[in-house]
């Protein structure tokens, strides 16, 4: 199945659920659904930082989190979240995620029901780039320092992630 044909759940802001949609109709700056951001950490304390495909509209060409997914009718966020941590980070067998619980995100007239997760591996992660868009590996600190000077750099829903996660980073 092509990864447009997943019918996604829409909800409104108090998290009701009002109806589905194919993933190829949403409307990403109207419909209010579920997303997951993914922070992939390797054994170097670096944390995995996409560019989000331009393609991706609102926030194409902005730094991202490591994976990012929207959840799929009859999906939780804890399974998009693997599923991006196998299809896009390309790790396969036992892993534990460290979650975060779901909160509705609202930026300017963009909404959604986020999740965060953070994956520490002990072993090399290899990227789907043509998944996850061009990155690097950064140290955290790093990139604390470069979201604390360069901000706009960063997609918004990556901002309210990070001030989430990195205290477990």
């Amino acid at each position: 199945m092509d990864h447009s044909d997943h019918l996604i759940s829409l909800f409104d802001d108090q998290g009701n659920k009002i109806g589905t949609k194919m993933r190829k109709d949403i409307d990403k700056e109207k419909d209010i659904f579920r997303v997951v951001l993914l922070f992939a950490q390797n054994k170097n304390r670096e944390v995995w930082i996409a560019t989000v495909p331009e393609s991706s509209r609102p926030w194409g060409g902005k730094l991202g989190a490591s994976a990012a997914t929207i959840v799929r009718e009859k999906e939780n966020p804890a399974n998009a979240a693997a599923r991006a941590l196998r299809e896009e980070l390309g790790v396969t067998g036992k892993h534990t995620l460290f979650g975060f619980s779901e909160r509705l995100c609202s930026i300017g007239n963009i909404k959604r029901f986020m999740s965060c997760y953070i994956y520490n591996s002990a072993e090399d992660i290899q990227p789907d780039t043509a998944r996850t868009g061009n990155g690097q590996w950064i140290p955290v600190k790093t990139v604390q320092d470069k979201l604390n000077k360069e901000q706009e750099k960063f997609s918004p829903l990556f901002y309210v992630a990070w001030k989430q996660c990195v205290g477990q980073l």
